[in-house]
C-alpha cells in the first residue's frame, strides 16, 4: 500500500514550488515505514512544461531529507477538462488501500497535516476524510514571495488527533468544495460516492466544464449521505490566492466573477435534486450555498465559457432561487453594488499593493519559519 499525494497544476509555476515544499517538509513520523511515500504532479498545461520542471528541480534541490520514494511529473498533453485532471490522475496512480492527497498548487500542507490524515484514514477505515483550512495566502504573478495574512504560520507537530464521523453541521462549517481539505482512502467505497457524484453532476444540461468544478462538494455530499465522511476537527491546510498586477491600479483576483456565479449555482443545483432535496438535514447547507451565490447571481449574467441564456434561465429553475424574494433581492443588490465598488477601486486589494498583505516570506524565510519550534 502507499500514501501518494497528488498536485494537480495548470500556469501556477510560481506557487508550485511553495505547495511542493511543503509536502516535502511533512514530517512522517506515524506513517507505518511500509508505506511507499510518492508525489506526483500532474502538469495541465504542456506549454509549462520545462517552467514546472525546472520549479520542481528546484524545490527538490533544496528539499536535502525527505521520506518520499518518487516525486514523478505527469505532463497531459492534450491537457484535460481540469477536474478530470484531478480524478484520472487518482484512478491512473492509486490502488485499492492507498491512502491518497489532491492537493492544490497553491496551497500549503500545514506542519502534521499529511501524518494526522493518514492516521485518521487508517483508524477510521472510511473513504473520506475533510480537515479545516485557515486563512488564504497570497502570491502575486511573477513574484517569488508569499503575503500571509498573519505573521505566524500555524504549526503542529503533535500526532494526537481526534477525528469522529461526520454529522449535519459539519457540511456547513467545512469547505465541502474545497479539494485540498479532503484525503482518500482509496476503494469500493470512494469509487461508489465518486460514481454518485458524477451521476448527480451529469444530470445538469450544461457543458462539463460548467457542471463538474464543484465535483469534490458533491463527492463530500455523497461521502455524509453513505456515512463515508471522517471529520478531523483540526486546521491543517492554507489556501492559496493568486493575484496578478495590473500596472498601477490594484491586483485583481484571477478567477472570474461570471464564473463563480454559475459554478455555485450548479452546487444548489445540485442540493435540490430529487436525491438530496428532500434531506432536512441539508437545509442550512442550502441556505449557507444560498447566500454565497447571491453577491455573483449579477455577475453570472455575463457568463463565459459558451453558457447561453436558456442554460442559465434552466440553472436558476434548478437552484430554485427566487430573485424577487425580499431576502434575496436585498442580498443580490446589496451584494453586488459591494463586489462591483471592490472590484473596480481596488479595495480588497490595494494592501496587497501597500503593505504585502501583512507578512511577506521569502521561500528562505519560509524554509526556516516552518522547521523553527520557537514562534
Amino acid at each position: 500500500m502507499a500514501v501518494v499525494v497528488l498536485i494537480p497544476t495548470f500556469q501556477r509555476p510560481e506557487t508550485l514550488s511553495w505547495s511542493l515544499q511543503s509536502v516535502l517538509l511533512q514530517d512522517t513520523q506515524g506513517i507505518d515505514f511500509k508505506e511507499e511515500l510518492r508525489i506526483i504532479i500532474l502538469n495541465n498545461d504542456v506549454l509549462t512544461k520545462h517552467l514546472v520542471e525546472d520549479a520542481v528541480k528546484k524545490t527538490l534541490g533544496n528539499a536535502i531529507k525527505h521520506r518520499f520514494k518518487s516525486v514523478t511529473i505527469v505532463h497531459r498533453d492534450p491537457p484535460l477538462l481540469g477536474i478530470f485532471n484531478f480524478y484520472h490522475g487518482l484512478a491512473d496512480n492509486t490502488c485499492d488501500g492507498d491512502i491518497a492527497f489532491l492537493h492544490g498548487d497553491d496551497d500549503i500542507m500545514l506542519a502534521g497535516s499529511l501524518a494526522k490524515r493518514y492516521l485518521a484514514a487508517r483508524q477510521s477505515n472510511l473513504a473520506f476524510q475533510i480537515a479545516k483550512a485557515t486563512g488564504k495566502m497570497f502570491f502575486f504573478k511573477e513574484d517569488g514571495n508569499i503575503y500571509l495574512d498573519s505573521k505566524r504560520l500555524t504549526r503542529d507537530s503533535n500526532l494526537s488527533l481526534n477525528w469522529r464521523q461526520a454529522t449535519k453541521d459539519d457540511l456547513v462549517d467545512y469547505s465541502l468544495p474545497f479539494v485540498s481539505a479532503y484525503s482518500y482512502k482509496i476503494g469500493p467505497e470512494f469509487w461508489a460516492c465518486y460514481k454518485q457524484a458524477r451521476k448527480w453532476a451529469d444530470a445538469l444540461s450544461l457543458e462539463p466544464k460548467i457542471r463538474l468544478p464543484f465535483l469534490p462538494f458533491y463527492m463530500g455530499l455523497s461521502a455524509w449521505i453513505n456515512n463515508q465522511l471522517t471529520v478531523i476537527p483540526e486546521v491543517l491546510i492554507r489556501r492559496g490566492q493568486l493575484l496578478q498586477s495590473r500596472g498601477l491600479l490594484p491586483p485583481r483576483v484571477v478567477t472570474e466573477y461570471a464564473n463563480t456565479g454559475i459554478i455555485l449555482q450548479t452546487g444548489l443545483a445540485v442540493l435540490n435534486n430529487e436525491d438530496l432535496g428532500s434531506i432536512a438535514e441539508l437545509d442550512e447547507l442550502r441556505s449557507s450555498v444560498k447566500d454565497a451565490t447571491a453577491p455573483y447571481l449579477f455577475f453570472s449574467l455575463f457568463r463565459r465559457d459558451g453558457v447561453s441564456l436558456s442554460q442559465l434561465k434552466y440553472l436558476h429553475r434548478l437552484t430554485k432561487i427566487r430573485w424577487w424574494s425580499k431576502d434575496l433581492l436585498f442580498k443580490i443588490i446589496i451584494g453586488t453594488g459591494s463586489t462591483i465598488f471592490k472590484s473596480v477601486c481596488g479595495i480588497n486589494n490595494l494592501r496587497n499593493r501597500l503593505s504585502g498583505w501583512g507578512h511577506r516570506l521569502s521561500p528562505e524565510d519560509f524554509w526556516i519559519l516552518w522547521k523553527s519550534k520557537s514562534y
